[in-house]
């Protein structure tokens, strides 16, 4: 668990223990035994309400030197991409479905993927 990158991106967005305690709904004494590396080794439910309260992944705060990332894009979520997550959560069961669904058909078509290279030599022929 990297409790220092949660500790700096708290103090990048100004977040105080108290009001990270407060948004995550965990109490401030573990909030603080986490972030300060006391708690060894966290709840993963936990760690997920930090990590999503500061626009991370999981993956972000997890120290482990075998974890490799496959894409050179920030790992941080946008904030449109934090706001449809959020929506996302409030969907039931078959709202959720839905959503999955439609994502899948979007991403099947060349036209709604970013820098999709083959789409684009396509054009300039």
């Amino acid at each position: 668990m990297n409790h220092q990158k949660i500790l700096d991106t708290m103090k990048a967005k100004n977040i105080k223990n108290k009001d990270l305690a407060e948004q995550t709904g965990i109490p401030l004494g573990t909030l603080n035994k986490i972030i300060y590396g006391i708690s060894k080794d966290p709840s993963v439910n936990s760690v997920h309400k930090i990590a999503h309260t500061l626009g991370y992944k999981v993956d972000d705060f997890v120290d482990d030197n075998t974890t490799t990332h496959h894409d050179n894009e920030s790992s941080v979520l946008t904030e449109v991409e934090s706001q449809m997550l959020d929506m996302f959560r409030e969907l039931n069961d078959e709202g959720k479905e839905k959503v999955i669904e439609y994502t899948r058909l979007l991403t099947g078509s060349s036209l709604y993927i970013k820098n999709n290279k083959s789409e684009l030599q396509k054009v300039a022929k």
